[in-house]
């Protein structure tokens, strides 16, 4: 949300997935199911980036210096894991994620950084059921193709932000 920070400071990303229609004129742009689980819940609790992942490099020393951790959801927590949108053209859905320093603890010197978002679904997540109450039995008597919706698979990755961090400024009084 910045382009200059103090270190210690936390880092604020507003990210969006955005359909931004078609790239061709001559086709109608359409609505786009997405699956928008942007973190999961890890050991402890703690929310940790999922769908979404952030890679955030040292301009400066040319190097990474935070990536999301990896995340694997077991099959018997998958059911708690069930929210998607459908996007209409020009619209968007999204998430703050802040970077504390404890997180991150790269971010602690000063100097330039980048950071890059992927939002990432495989084809395993590639059907979310359309409602989380629904029972077993109904999900019979539905079928499949109605109980559950297909979502946009692949990879998309964002623009690079680029932001500093600056050393804090002392007072000093005589």
């Amino acid at each position: 949300n910045r382009t200059e920070y103090y270190v210690g400071e936390p880092i604020i990303v507003e990210l969006r997935l955005e359909n931004i229609g078609s790239s061709d004129p001559t086709k109608p742009p359409r609505d786009i199911p997405v699956y928008f689980e942007p973190v999961a819940y890890g050991r402890g609790g703690r929310q940790v980036e999922w769908l979404v992942n952030f890679f955030i490099r040292s301009e400066s020393e040319d190097r990474l210096v935070y990536r999301s951790p990896q995340v694997t959801i077991p099959e018997r927590e998958r059911a708690s894991y069930y929210h998607y949108v459908i996007l209409p053209p020009h619209s968007y859905v999204g998430r703050r994620f802040v970077f504390w320093p404890r997180r991150a603890p790269g971010l602690m010197k000063p100097g330039r950084y980048s950071l890059r978002a992927a939002y990432s679904v495989s084809d395993d997540f590639a059907y979310v059921i359309i409602n989380r109450h629904l029972t077993a039995e109904q999900v019979d008597v539905l079928g499949e193709k109605l109980a559950y919706v297909r979502v946009w698979t692949g990879k998309l990755y964002s623009n690079k932000v680029e932001f500093r961090i600056k050393r804090k400024r002392r007072w000093l009084f005589f």
